[in-house]
């Protein structure tokens, strides 16, 4: 309890001076928070209160268990499906970049591969010629 309230002490005196980023005349801290959150937290403590005078230990023992068990289960689901959004459109990324490097290596057509192995010069026995079409 005493580091928390250390902790809350330094944030507190360090940040007391940091102005707003949007409005230089505000501080960085909003008092009307806590003048909500102050008034619930000392009524909680009194429900508290009054339900431990009331329960015995092993129930109150077994419902904070039971809270935190809840509180812990909560983050990890919230964790795992960021993870499987993540791994999601990681997979499809990688998909969309596989499909472009197959698209870039397109086959060689018919007319290329003659022009290939004939040391660059094309295929005039499968290819009319321009001379032959203009003297019919």
């Amino acid at each position: 309890m005493a580091s928390f309230i250390g902790s809350l002490t330094r944030y507190f005196l360090f940040s007391i001076r940091q102005k707003h980023p949007n409005n230089k005349d505000k501080t960085v801290i909003d008092h009307n928070i806590s003048s909500v959150m102050i008034p619930m937290n000392c009524v909680g403590s009194y429900i508290g209160v009054f339900i431990n005078l009331l329960m015995p230990p092993a129930i109150v023992g077994s419902a904070l268990s039971g809270f935190m068990i809840y509180l812990a289960i909560l983050p990890m689901q919230k964790g795992y499906k960021l993870w499987k959004a993540e791994s999601e459109s990681e997979g499809e990324r990688i998909k969309s970049a596989l499909k472009e490097e197959i698209e870039e290596e397109k086959p060689l057509m018919a007319d290329e591969k003659c022009r290939i192995s004939n040391g660059g010069t094309p295929n005039t026995t499968d290819t009319p010629s321009t001379k032959d079409a203009f003297t019919s």
